[in-house]
């Protein structure tokens, strides 16, 4: 139940056969304050691969916005654990691929439709709180990686969970409920761009993120 005043800010498939770039700006990065913390919380159990994968996406993604980032996920938190800056995802569903991990559901539509991830509003500000609907992201993807879970699936797969993260880093840290034209935090992005190794952060969305800094 969301607060008065709240409500969710959305990232969605853009549904074109199977269908949700720009490059990165030739500027050097800004220092950053701290380090931007990611914290996941897996509701299901995860692939390692696919994670090491989101590691390393992530950062190489961020790091045109001056940004130093630390994945961390919740279960592994020592007591009392501090952080600089920090984003706060939950990963719904499970985050991996493979040919035993399709459930079996009563809609053959509820994988692939909603939204792939989202953030929430209140009171006109972006909170630093989201989720990633993970089966959904592995649905956009069938076509792509079809149902093996060999190990360049689970990377392929953890460099589009990024992709996701990435777009709603740049809502949380940009405090920007819109979109730009291009880059990865349009509206929406096609299956092929989630797997694009030439998708980033276009100049808007750096600048976004740096002026809330």
């Amino acid at each position: 139940m969301l607060a008065a005043g709240c409500f969710v800010l959305c990232f969605f498939l853009l549904l074109a056969p199977l269908s949700p770039c720009a490059s990165l700006p030739a500027e050097k990065p800004s220092r950053a304050k701290s380090p931007l913390t990611v914290l996941m919380d897996f509701e299901s159990p995860h692939s390692e691969t696919s994670l090491a994968s989101l590691r390393q996406n992530l950062t190489q993604i961020l790091t045109p916005s001056g940004l130093s980032v630390d994945v961390e996920l919740r279960k592994d938190l020592p007591e009392h654990a501090q952080f600089g800056e920090l984003v706060i995802f939950k990963m719904r569903g499970s985050c991996r691929v493979g040919p035993l991990l399709q459930k079996p559901h009563t809609d053959p539509h509820s994988e692939k439709s909603g939204p792939l991830a989202m953030a929430y509003v209140s009171d006109g500000e972006v909170l630093h709180f989201g989720e990633v609907e993970c089966d959904r992201v592995r649905a956009a993807l069938q076509r792509i990686l079809g149902v093996g879970g060999s190990r360049k699936n689970q990377e392929t797969f953890g460099a589009a969970l990024a992709i996701v993260i990435a777009h709603e880093v740049y809502h949380m840290l940009g405090n920007a409920t819109g979109h730009t034209r291009d880059g990865l935090t349009k509206a929406s992005l096609s299956a092929d761009e989630l797997v694009s190794p030439t998708l980033g952060l276009p100049p808007r969305a750096i600048s976004a993120m740096r002026e809330q800094r």
